[in-house]
């Protein structure tokens, strides 16, 4: 976190930082009028594929509560992850997310 707010035992944080990426598998799916249904897989680098590499900066807050913490993330792409000829137009990742976490006690000896 960049900032943090200390409310007793409750802690609020803003988050800002980059993310890097890789991409494993691409897929696409969508639906034409008329209901046709259409699911394309992507390869990975190579001509008319997703580029591998991916990056990015995310925005988040987060609230924290003894060992538990939501934070709600959106993470903006900044590449342009799609490579084909001729470039008709760009794809970049655009994701929210919401998690939960815990955080386990050291015991240090």
């Amino acid at each position: 976190p960049i900032y943090k707010i200390d409310f007793g035992n409750k802690k609020f944080s803003i988050k800002v930082g980059p993310y890097l990426g890789y991409a494993l598998s691409g897929k696409r799916e969508y639906d034409i009028i008329g209901d046709q249904h259409i699911t394309e897989n992507y390869p990975i680098g190579g001509k008319n594929g997703i580029r591998p590499f991916d990056m990015g900066i995310n925005f988040g807050e987060g609230i924290e509560y003894k060992s538990f913490s939501v934070v709600l993330q959106y993470s903006l792409g900044l590449t342009d992850v799609y490579f084909r000829e001729p470039n008709e137009y760009t794809m970049k990742d655009k994701v929210f997310s919401l998690s939960l976490e815990y955080k386990f006690k050291r015991n240090n000896k």
